[in-house]
């Protein structure tokens, strides 16, 4: 996967400690982890961020989240976040 790029994609300028900043909010991009049924990932999407990868593992959740966002990647279990990149 390739995480870094999605997240960098929407950055174009630095704070003084070196974070990217978007030149405006509706630039976020994310990824919501313990996505569980979606809620932050709504808000954020209504506030318009783009999610561009979610982290969850229980199956009710992984077939909403299959049904609500098909083309955003699962990663599953956080535990695993190493295997990510």
């Amino acid at each position: 996967m390739q995480l870094g790029r999605w997240l960098q994609e929407s950055s174009t300028k630095s704070n003084r400690r070196g974070f990217a900043v978007p030149d405006r909010v509706e630039d976020m991009n994310h990824i919501d982890l313990f996505t569980g049924i979606m809620g932050f990932s709504l808000a954020a999407h209504r506030a318009g961020w783009k999610t561009v990868a979610v982290s969850e593992i229980e199956p009710y959740c992984c077939e909403l989240i299959k049904l609500r966002m098909p083309g955003v990647p699962n990663l599953g279990d956080i535990k695993n976040y190493e295997e990510w990149e």
